[in-house]
This record gives structure tokens, C-alpha cells and sequence, in this order.
């Protein structure tokens, strides 16, 4: 068993960097914690906020908890989620994210770490 971390421990950071914009991560449960083999973290995407193109080396599945966000993958293909929705993307799959809505997306990341 990892530890199990109460809600108020876990505090937001905002990304910066090139093409992050209103873009909060919380680590839930990571390699710190003792998860080897996979991530957690609380994603939060404020009004016009995005994401810049980009793949990672592990899958990765977004789950929506609240909101409207906008994925575009590799292909330029647009894929609408909303409350509910849960996408997986593959390893080296490129994509980026983009809220166009007027209220802040809530997502669920669990990703692989390598």
C-alpha cells in the first residue's frame, strides 16, 4: 500500500512553459508516494487555457470530472469531452488539450511513468 494523502494536502501548481496557459496540476499519488508504474493528478483548465502539442512515452487516460474540454490529436482530429468522457491516448500519441468553454474543466490524469 502507498500513502494515502487527506485533500487538503494536496495543493495545485500551476504549469508553466512554453504553450501552458491557466494550466493546474495536483499530484495524487506518483513516484514519491511509492507509485512505481503510474501516475494520478488532478488537472484543472481554466477558461482559454490549453495545452501545446506534445506526446509522452507512456499511455495516458484523461477522465472529464467537470466541464467542457477540446482534444486535438496527432491527426488534427477535434474530439469534444465533456463531463463523463474518458479518452486514452497511447504512447508517443501527440495531441493537445484547449478549454473554449466559460467555466474551468476538472480532469482526472492516470499515466504511465517511464
Amino acid at each position: 500500500m502507498a500513502i494515502v494523502k487527506p485533500p487538503d494536502s494536496v495543493r495545485p501548481s500551476k504549469i508553466r512553459g512554453s504553450g501552458y496557459s491557466k494550466f493546474f496540476k495536483a499530484v495524487l499519488a506518483g513516484p514519491a508516494d511509492g507509485c512505481n508504474r503510474f501516475s494520478l493528478s488532478a488537472i484543472s483548465l481554466r477558461p482559454g487555457g490549453h495545452t501545446p502539442r506534445e506526446s509522452f512515452p507512456g499511455g495516458r487516460a484523461y477522465h472529464v470530472l467537470s466541464g467542457e474540454v477540446t482534444l486535438i490529436d496527432g491527426d488534427g482530429m477535434i474530439h469534444n469531452l465533456a463531463r463523463g468522457h474518458t479518452v486514452f491516448l497511447q504512447p508517443w500519441e501527440e495531441f493537445h488539450l484547449r478549454n473554449d468553454s466559460e467555466d474551468t474543466t476538472e480532469l482526472l490524469l492516470a499515466s504511465e511513468t517511464r
